[in-house]
């Protein structure tokens, strides 16, 4: 072009001070403080960025020619026969790669030979993940990979998965595994599973900080083995798994980079070895109740990680915390990533969260405190001390308890679970495997289910009609989520209509909803009819408490309640 004028050059630049200006101007009067909040991961989050937040940090350099990613598909191998045909199915059907889980099956040549039966590791990703057997497993995959011509394309990965509890005998176990590969210099077979973290609840700082010190360790117990660090960093890589905060994840897959990068340059080895990252999404925020939710969880996790540019993404079909996946739940799972690919163009764009001021310094800030996290683990003796002392799993049990407290006071949402639940829904059998985040919720609806009649409020709707609809609300909600039944009404025109309504219900809880100034004088009527113990007064009003207290009125629930806690309380108080 003729004109070399730089874009929007006749525009003043704006600075910060500009820009908070402005939103303390439209505030109007309201703390500009008040905008600044400190998120559950402990990180600070501004209300705006700007150029000056990305000013110190250095450029993310990813080793892939574009941001096309493999379309894994996870199996849990129970039978041969039976996974090897549904890989097949996979393969024919989009998926780009293979993750067999045989954690469970101990190692057998004939099954091995026919679950790999007719797949080839040329055109398509290979993932075994083994807690038995390993040598035996690595020996076998090894032989079967030798027939056949390895690309960098579809890297296959071997995991010897320990679920974090890594120990001295591991390690010589990752040697001979090691010298099983020796020969198939692109297989990745050192396993660090940062997924295993995020499933037992850790935050995102705690699954980066634990994922390079158990890097680290691989590093400096196997490197005294007569390994060279460059040959351990070719052979390690990552497993994270990814939640539903969207622009937290994308941080997160980002700074793993960045700190994978520090952590070579720690052991003075060459930063340009390429980082190889599977994304997984996690288990832990999938719930049994209202599970198609699962299904939209995973869909902003999927996107989330092929925004992050990773190697391989697996997503979970939305049933598999309950059940063995069906057909119908394996393939919307893998048509996640197909979209994504070929209607939405994500696979065309190598990093493409790269220049926005709020993840660039999001990024940082992850890469920040995890290396300081990482810096006391290392002071305490490394991943290996710090695990067999048990200080690992008591940051994991806290987190987690943590987290599970947040839902359970509903600081954080978990929709169908804490927040719009479907109470209709019934459920006859819970989940398997690990805790997670609504085990609690879903323990007392499973208990709620298996009554032989479900438990019933009904909401005494009365009086002023904007507040006695808004606590009408609240306590459906409230209710809800612990599977009661809930009778609502528009509004019952005098207290003795109300009065029938309950006559003909027969509730187990009957909840005022009202205004604060009407509780008093509805509650002294109630209790001359109904046992103050099953009535409940939806909201807090302070300057009445006396005087619902002088009736008899003692439960209350109200946006700080520990939802949890109190519904366990009504639970437990049915006749």
């Amino acid at each position: 072009m003729a004109d070399s004028k730089k874009l929007f050059g006749d525009f003043s630049p704006v600075t910060d001070e500009q820009w908070t200006a402005q939103a303390i101007k439209d505030l109007k009067g309201q703390d500009f403080e008040k905008l600044i909040w400190e998120s559950p991961d402990g990180l600070t989050i501004k209300p705006f960025y700007t150029a000056n937040d990305t000013r110190d940090i250095a450029a993310l350099h990813i080793e892939k020619a574009d941001n096309n990613w493999e379309i894994c598909q996870p199996l849990v191998v129970c039978d041969a026969k039976s996974a090897n045909t549904l890989a097949h199915q996979a393969l024919m059907s989009g998926a780009t790669g293979i993750d067999f889980d045989l954690r469970k099956v101990p190692h057998n040549e004939g099954d091995f030979n026919t679950l790999l039966k007719g797949i080839l590791p040329e055109f398509a990703g290979l993932h075994i993940q083994v807690t038995q057997d390993a040598t035996a497993y690595a020996t076998h995959f090894a032989s079967f990979l030798k027939q056949h011509s390895i690309t960098k394309e579809f890297v296959p990965t071997f995991s010897y998965d320990t679920t974090g509890e890594i120990n001295t005998a591991d390690i010589t176990t990752h040697k001979a595994i090691l010298e099983a590969f020796k020969e198939l210099p692109l297989v990745r077979c050192l396993a660090v599973n940062g997924a295993s973290f995020n499933n037992k609840g850790a935050s995102a700082i705690q699954e980066l900080a634990l994922s390079i010190a158990m890097a680290a360790e691989f590093i400096s117990q196997l490197n005294e083995n007569g390994f060279s660090n460059e040959q351990l960093a070719e052979r390690i890589h990552f497993r994270l798994g990814v939640g539903s905060n969207f622009f937290l994840e994308i941080a997160k897959l980002r700074a793993l980079r960045l700190l994978w990068t520090d952590l070579l340059s720690s052991f003075e080895s060459s930063t340009g070895i390429s980082t190889y990252l599977k994304a997984e999404s996690s288990s832990w925020n999938k719930t049994i109740y209202d599970p198609h939710n699962n299904l939209l969880r995973g869909t902003t996790e999927t996107l989330a990680a092929a925004v992050s540019s990773v190697d391989s993404i697996a997503t979970l079909p939305f049933d598999s915390v309950y059940e063995d996946p069906t057909a119908f739940s394996t393939r919307l799972s893998r048509n996640i990533s197909l979209l994504l690919k070929h209607e939405s163009y994500v696979d065309k764009a190598l990093d493409p969260a790269a220049g926005s001021y709020y993840i660039e310094a999001l990024t940082q800030e992850l890469v920040n405190k995890a290396w300081e996290q990482f810096e006391l683990i290392e002071k305490q003796g490394g991943y290996l001390e710090c695990f067999t002392k048990g200080i690992v799993q008591k940051q994991l049990e806290e987190a987690a308890e943590k987290r599970q407290q947040m839902l359970a006071s509903r600081r954080q949402v978990l929709i169908g679970v804490n927040q719009y639940p479907n109470y209709q829904e019934q459920r006859k059998n819970g989940a398997t495997g690990e805790v997670r985040a609504a085990s609690g919720f879903e323990e007392l609806r499973l208990k709620v289910d298996a009554m032989k009649t479900r438990p019933k409020v009904l909401l005494f709707t009365f009086g002023n009609l904007t507040m006695r609809r808004a606590r009408a609300a609240f306590a459906t909600n409230f209710f809800a989520c612990g599977g009661f039944s809930v009778i609502d009404h528009n509004g019952y025109p005098d207290i003795e209509s109300g009065l029938a309504a309950i006559q003909k219900e027969k509730p187990d809880y009957v909840i005022l909803c009202s205004s604060d100034e009407e509780y008093p004088a509805l509650a002294a009527e109630l209790v001359k009819h109904i046992d103050k113990f099953a009535l409940v007064v939806a909201g807090y009003p302070k300057e009445f408490l006396s005087a619902l207290e002088n009736t008899g009125i003692s439960h209350y629930i109200h946006v700080k309640s520990n939802l949890l806690e109190e519904l366990k309380r009504y639970v437990a108080s049915l006749k």
